[in-house]
């Protein structure tokens, strides 16, 4: 997985891990508490009704191979919410924005 001018590439097929910082109005890092959510949506285009979610507890998300192999290869959008335990606001700490699914020149 990579991220760069604002846009995330992902291998179809493989596992692999998104790692979040959330930083705060003020400037702070956020700590994750118990039971906060990290929910990733991914959709072919804004208007698909299908989508993949992949969600957390923690600010590390895990994608496993059997996830990659069914995000659609090419360009899609994605966001990602924070859920709060506390009292279930939601935030949007990444709006919708552009993933591409490359295809894998070798298996594993």
């Amino acid at each position: 997985m990579d991220y760069h001018n604002k846009i995330l590439y992902i291998v179809q097929g493989d596992d692999s891990y998104l790692y979040i910082t959330i930083i705060q109005p003020d400037g702070h890092i956020y700590e994750m508490q118990e039971g906060d959510i990290i929910k990733m949506t991914i959709k072919q285009n804004i208007d698909s009704i299908d989508n993949i979610v992949i969600q957390s507890n923690s600010n590390v998300l895990t994608f496993t191979k059997s996830q990659t192999n069914q995000i659609p290869l090419g360009r899609n959008i994605y966001d990602v919410k924070l859920i709060l335990a506390e009292n279930d606001n939601v935030f949007t700490i990444i709006p919708a924005s552009t993933l591409i699914c490359q295809p894998s020149v070798g298996g594993a």
